[in-house]
């Protein structure tokens, strides 16, 4: 229906909606049709519609209004909408503009249109303080879609500039998908400190949302001298969220030197709650200073709970008498 109106009569029924709210709709369905209504009004006239909202009364917040008209104009001519954000980013009053809403739109549609236009007029909104994670984000949004995908990958890899570069890569990772974002990023030409920046950023979310995947994904792709760190490290950070899956996948991958350290892990963080099963785990060690460390903190917090069973099962856990004495020493100190 609006958009079967024309300019002049958007405008009336901006007015109208103003004055008097649709009888029987909720505010957030009449601030819906109102964003919907300014969005069109936008992609027809938005110097009228920008210049009629700014005349609005200023106790009135039209800052949801004038983002839409923005995000209407910017699917006609967005290249034009992110010049005209540029000169009156500054000048707004406080409160009168959504400017993150307005600027992640107008770059979204130029990257969709011209990807390297979009990325090229980047600098200018890092060093003019406009809303540069917005205008990162509306761009990089479109890598979710596949027919768009290939030209901004390629756009993104051709950045002269390093740091923005690696921004534009950051910010691409949870559109891609941790997998693909993964694969795209191993395979780029990259200094070795802007390497291993974007891979810390990536490790860290994938770690934190998928832990066996990130950590499957380490494995396949890292050298064989790395293997024992990375699985110490996922599990290090898995076992403090779900301990039970973390000891599931280390079980799975086979117990022996490679997984000492997060073995240790999950004795950490079974200690408190489960000592018994600390103390299980600890055994498994295969590094004599390991687990006889690791053995003694599993110790202290079952011989609180279950003294006579703690101590029943150290003796008769296999291990040496001269490694009980030592941890029973390194216990009572």
């Amino acid at each position: 229906m609006l958009r079967e109106l024309s300019a002049d009569e958007l405008e009336k029924l901006f007015d109208s909606l103003q004055s008097d709210p649709l009888p029987g709709v909720s505010l957030p369905r009449h601030n819906a049709i109102l964003t919907l209504l300014c969005e069109q009004w936008g992609r027809l006239d938005h110097e009228t519609a920008i210049a009629h909202i700014l005349n609005q009364p200023v106790e009135i917040d039209h800052g949801a209004s004038l983002s839409a008209v923005v995000n209407g104009w910017a699917q006609v001519d967005p290249e034009a909408a992110v010049k005209w954000l540029r000169k009156k980013f500054e000048v707004f009053p406080a409160g009168r503009f959504r400017a993150g809403s307005a600027v992640r739109a107008a770059y979204q549609q130029w990257a969709l249109r011209d990807p390297q236009g979009a990325l090229a007029s980047l600098p200018f909104t890092y060093e003019n303080g406009m809303r540069s994670k917005s205008a990162m984000d509306g761009i990089t949004k479109i890598l979710k879609l596949p027919e768009h995908r290939g030209d901004l990958i390629a756009a993104i890899e051709q950045m002269p500039d390093e740091g923005l570069r690696t921004d534009a890569i950051n910010a691409a990772i949870d559109p891609l998908g941790f997998t693909a974002a993964a694969d795209w990023i191993e395979k780029m030409e990259l200094g070795g400190k802007e390497r291993k920046s974007i891979r810390h950023r990536l490790m860290g979310g994938w770690a934190q949302r998928d832990p066996r995947a990130a950590g499957e994904w380490l494995l396949k792709t890292g050298r064989p001298d790395e293997r024992a760190k990375v699985i110490e490290r996922v599990v290090g950070s898995w076992s403090m969220k779900d301990v039970n899956s973390a000891a599931e996948w280390v079980t799975e991958l086979g117990l022996g030197p490679d997984t000492d350290g997060a073995v240790a892990s999950l004795v950490r963080a079974y200690s408190r709650d489960s000592p018994e099963n600390a103390f299980r785990w600890a055994l498994h060690i295969t590094t004599e200073k390991e687990r006889f460390r690791s053995l003694g903190d599993a110790l202290v917090h079952w011989r609180a709970k279950e003294p006579e069973v703690a101590m029943k099962s150290l003796v008769e856990s296999g291990i040496s008498e001269d490694e009980i004495h030592l941890i029973l020493q390194r216990v009572s100190e």
